[in-house]
C-alpha cells in the first residue's frame, strides 16, 4: 500500500548508515490503519558513530473533524462533529545523545 513496514535503513553515500528505524501497521477496532514509527531508532553521524538512539512507541489520539452542513430544507447550517482514532509516533522510554567522537552527551527518560 505505498507504506513503510518493517525496519528501514537509510545510508550516508560514503555506505556508512544514517539511520535506522522500525515501521508498524496498527489495525484498529474499526479496521482502519495506520503507520507508525515503533521500536528502536538509530542515527550515526557520517563517520559511523552512534548519534542518537531511542525508542518510539504508537500512540492512540483522537482526531475531530468539524464539518458545516446546509439543511437542504431549512436551508440553516448546521454543525457535524465526527471523531476518529489514530496512531501517531511517540518518543518513549531512554533517549540518548552522542557527540560526534562517541561520547555520551545527553541522557533524557520520556
Amino acid at each position: 500500500r505505498n507504506k513503510p513496514t518493517g525496519t528501514w535503513q537509510e545510508f550516508y553515500s560514503n555506505g556508512k548508515p544514517k539511520t535506522i528505524a522500525n515501521y508498524t501497521i496498527v489495525l484498529t477496532e474499526k479496521g482502519t490503519t495506520s503507520f507508525c514509527l515503533t521500536g528502536t531508532w538509530e542515527e550515526f553521524y557520517s563517520n559511523g558513530k552512534l548519534k542518537v538512539s531511542g525508542h518510539y512507541s504508537a500512540a492512540e489520539t483522537k482526531v475531530k473533524d468539524t464539518l458545516t452542513v446546509e439543511d437542504p430544507i431549512t436551508e440553516q447550517k448546521v454543525l457535524k462533529v465526527s471523531t476518529r482514532t489514530q496512531y501517531g509516533s511517540v518518543k518513549s522510554g531512554v533517549w540518548e545523545y552522542y557527540s560526534e567522537n562517541g561520547e555520551l552527551e545527553k541522557k533524557e527518560e520520556l
